[in-house]
C-alpha cells in the first residue's frame, strides 16, 4: 500500500529495481518520502512513467537531487506540470542540460518565473525551439540577463515578438553587436520604444539597413539624440520617406547640412 511504501527505509528504497519502480501506482510514488527518492539512482528515476513524474507533489520536486533532475528523459521531462517547474529551486535550474531546456514544451517554457529564467546557463538558453521565444512574457524576457540574450541563435533573435522586443532592458539591446541588429526585421524595429533607441550606440544606428531606417518611426526618430542622428550616412537619410525626413530635419537642424 501507500502507507507501506511511505514507510519504506532509503535502504530498501535504494534496493527497489528498474522493472519494479515502472510497477508503482501514482499513489505509491507520491507517498514516497524525499528521503526515498532521493536513495533512488539515477537508473530508478529514468524507470518512472510519464504519470509517475506528474504525479510528484512540488515538495518532492523541490527536495530532489540536482543528479536526478538531470537524469530526466525526454518524455519525463514533457510530463513535468507548470506546478512543478515553478518548485524547481536555484540549484535546480543551473542543472538543467541543453537537451533538458529544448525538450520543455511552450507552456512549461512560460511557467517559468523571471528568476528561474535568469538561472538558466547560457549554453542551454541557447538550445530553446524558435517556437518556444514567442511564448516568454514580457516579464520573462525582460529578466533575461545580458549574457543570455547576447547568445540568442539568430533565429531565436528574430523570433522575438514585438511586445517582448518593446520588453528588451536597454543593457540588453545595447549589448546586441551590430550584426544582431542588423537580422531584426522591420516589425521587430518598429517595436522598439522612443527610450531604447535613444539608448542604441550610435555604430549600431549606422549599421541600420535603408529597410530598417524606413521602418522607423516618428517616434523613434524624434527620440534619436544628435550623436544618433550623425552616425546615419547620406544613403540613409536618402532612403527615408518624405514623413521621416521632415520629422529629423525638425528635430534636428545637421540633418540639413548632412544631406
Amino acid at each position: 500500500t501507500s502507507a507501506q511504501l511511505g514507510a519504506l527505509t532509503t535502504v530498501q528504497a535504494a534496493a527497489l529495481t528498474s522493472v519494479q519502480v515502472p510497477g508503482l501506482t501514482s499513489a505509491q510514488v507520491a507517498s514516497l518520502t524525499t528521503a526515498n527518492l532521493n536513495a533512488m539512482g539515477t537508473d530508478q528515476f529514468m524507470a518512472l512513467t510519464s504519470a509517475q513524474v506528474r504525479s510528484l507533489g512540488t515538495n518532492q520536486i523541490a527536495n530532489l537531487e540536482t543528479g536526478d533532475l538531470a537524469a530526466l528523459t525526454s518524455v519525463q521531462v514533457q510530463a513535468l506540470t507548470s506546478s512543478q517547474i515553478r518548485a524547481l529551486t536555484s540549484d535546480h535550474i543551473p542543472a538543467l542540460t541543453t537537451d533538458q531546456v529544448a525538450w520543455m514544451s511552450t507552456a512549461q517554457v512560460r511557467a517559468l518565473s523571471s528568476d528561474q529564467l535568469a538561472l538558466i546557463v547560457t549554453a542551454a538558453f541557447q538550445q530553446p525551439a524558435t517556437v518556444q521565444i514567442p511564448a516568454l512574457a514580457s516579464a520573462q524576457i525582460a529578466s533575461l540577463t545580458t549574457d543570455q540574450f547576447i547568445n540568442l541563435v539568430s533565429t531565436q533573435l528574430t523570433a522575438l515578438t514585438s511586445s517582448q522586443i518593446a520588453a528588451l532592458s536597454t543593457d540588453n539591446l545595447i549589448a546586441l553587436t551590430s550584426d544582431q541588429i542588423g537580422l531584426l526585421t522591420t516589425g521587430q524595429i518598429r517595436a522598439i520604444t522612443s527610450t531604447q533607441i535613444a539608448s542604441i550606440d550610435s555604430a549600431d544606428i549606422a549599421a541600420l539597413s535603408t529597410v530598417q531606417i524606413r521602418a522607423l518611426s516618428s517616434a523613434q526618430l524624434t527620440g534619436l539624440t544628435s550623436v544618433r542622428v550623425s552616425a546615419m550616412e547620406t544613403a540613409d537619410l536618402a532612403a527615408m520617406t518624405k514623413a521621416q525626413y521632415r520629422v529629423l530635419s525638425r528635430e534636428h537642424a545637421e540633418v540639413t547640412q548632412v544631406a
